[in-house]
């Protein structure tokens, strides 16, 4: 979302959550102050609380590992964990006029490479993903979602793949990509959320508020990667956020999510929620979803599953911390 569409939410935002220039916070105990890898208490504020059977995957706490370099991504919106390469990350600025995507490693956030996509120079370049460049394909793409549109203004939006590189080695400067236009059949809509599943099918989650406030995001699909116009498969039910702080100013709204086979994650400003299921990414209106627990991070716009399908990862647009939630094993 460009700054300048939500100047005044966004300092009454910051005001709420203690994040602006003016006044100072709230003293926080000691162990819900957020710290780097490597401090001697390593916690984060969670908004949420798991369920009382802890039904698998069980996390453990989030905790930030790092931060990296705010004029790589002065307003980072997307992310997605590499499939071929274990370990890095990819993150994508919002723009306008993103030509770029940034590869971190996961383990420290330094930067690995930023690779230049040919031919793409964004709008509102709002999510990644990655996933089988087509069905049954053994190769993988990321996939970057040029797909925001906060005026509710764009005809079309547009997708860009290329295809992921081998980061063992020296990593290119560019990459060729190709490009699918997208356009929504009941008009424009502004979205955060791009989802790909193993069947090649691409899919965008609107920032829908709904008519009652909470979430009502809708779900478009195609079933492959090219020019299309997206199929409605319905509403994705949001539950209220437990902490409803953001919300309150902003609207219940998905601004990122990622997904794999039978679970899926999408987050708002204030919480996080994991959906399952079985079936396509069509399907993922009817899976079962609950919150789980989550960072509080000043405006929240991504989250990433890790490259074992079950951790996850996120960052904020107002900040440059990466912020890990790793698989908690019997």
């Amino acid at each position: 979302m460009p700054a300048t569409a939500r100047a005044a939410a966004c300092t009454l935002l910051l005001t709420l959550l203690a994040c602006g220039e003016a006044g100072s916070p709230p003293a926080q105990p000691e162990e819900d102050r957020p710290v780097v890898a490597g401090d001697p208490t390593p916690t984060v504020t969670v908004t949420g609380t798991p369920s009382p059977s802890c039904d698998p995957p069980c996390r453990r706490r989030p905790r930030v590992v790092g931060r990296f370099d705010p004029d790589l991504a002065p307003e980072a919106s997307g992310l997605a964990a590499s499939r071929r390469n274990p370990g890095l990350l990819y993150l994508v600025d919002d723009g306008p006029g993103t030509t770029s995507v940034a590869v971190l490693d996961a383990g420290d956030v330094s930067l690995v490479a930023e690779i230049t996509v040919e031919g793409m120079v964004g709008q509102d370049t709002e999510d990644l993903a990655v996933g089988p460049c087509r069905a049954g394909a053994r190769r993988t793409c990321v996939f970057v979602g040029d797909i925001g549109d906060n005026l509710r203004a764009r005809e079309t939006i547009t997708v860009t793949r290329f295809v992921e590189p081998d980061l063992s080695r020296p990593p290119p400067a560019s990459v060729a990509a190709q490009v699918a236009t997208l356009r929504y059949p009941d008009g424009p809509h502004d979205a955060e959320t791009l989802l790909v599943d193993d069947d090649g099918a691409v899919g965008v989650v609107t920032k829908d508020p709904g008519e009652d406030g909470l979430g009502a995001a809708r779900l478009y699909v195609t079933p492959r990667f090219g020019d299309a116009t997206l199929t409605d498969a319905g509403a994705i039910r949001l539950p209220p956020p437990m902490a409803p702080t953001a919300s309150a100013v902003v609207g219940h709204v998905a601004t990122g999510g990622d997904l794999r086979k039978g679970r899926a994650v999408i987050r708002t400003y204030d919480a996080l929620y994991e959906l399952t299921g079985r079936g396509g990414l069509s399907r993922l209106p009817s899976w079962s979803i609950r919150q789980i627990p989550a960072p509080a991070e000043p405006q929240g716009e991504a989250v990433a599953y890790a490259a074992d399908g079950c951790g996850l990862f996120t960052v904020s647009e107002r900040s440059t911390a990466l912020t890990a939630m790793p698989c908690r094993r019997p």
